[in-house]
């Protein structure tokens, strides 16, 4: 009788789909994040990092709330029309490892928490969003890096907020 044996640690599959993973997580993150295609016409752009500052974070909420409106410059166009929105970032996590595979050591993503909120002469509609990309261990242990870090899923965070927005009024 024959068997088989599932190796689950060749470590040359391992790194050939965590490749894959972060060729296609880069792709992504790329295209929705707005920087490739022209701002969306917005009445007015709101930030509230309220729930950041309530957890106690304030100076790194305050960050946020920077890096979330620079990074907002690239999706939205503010004072040319369109819906009202509010980004709205409840959470943040940093993965901790970004060098982690799948033995299960360490976080290897970053992660922003929150919502949309859009409200256009048609109605409104909350939309809860959960955004991540790729740790990146260059940028980890540095005051200049912690701040790219935060723009770079800042970036994220706004790209999806902008695909949302798009949506808001073609499904019927």
């Amino acid at each position: 009788m024959k068997s088989w044996t599932w190796r689950s640690a060749d470590p040359t599959r391992r790194a050939t789909l965590a490749g894959l993973a972060a060729a296609v997580a880069t792709a992504l993150s790329g295209c929705v994040s707005g920087s490739a295609g022209v701002p969306l016409a917005v009445s007015s752009l709101t930030i509230d990092v309220g729930a950041l500052k309530a957890k106690g974070l304030g100076s790194y909420a305050d960050m946020t709330a920077e890096m979330l409106r620079l990074a907002s410059r690239e999706a939205f166009a503010v004072g040319t029309g369109g819906p009202r929105v509010v980004l709205v970032v409840t959470g943040l996590q940093w993965g901790t490892e970004p060098d982690a595979d799948d033995t299960g050591g360490g976080v290897t993503s970053d992660y922003a928490e929150g919502f949309v909120d859009i409200v256009g002469p048609g109605g409104s509609r909350r939309v809860p969003m959960l955004v991540s990309r790729p740790s990146d261990r260059v940028m980890v242990w540095t005051p200049d890096g912690e701040r790219a870090r935060v723009f770079g899923i800042m970036r994220v965070f706004a790209g999806w907020a902008r695909a949302e927005v798009a949506n808001f009024g073609r499904a019927g």
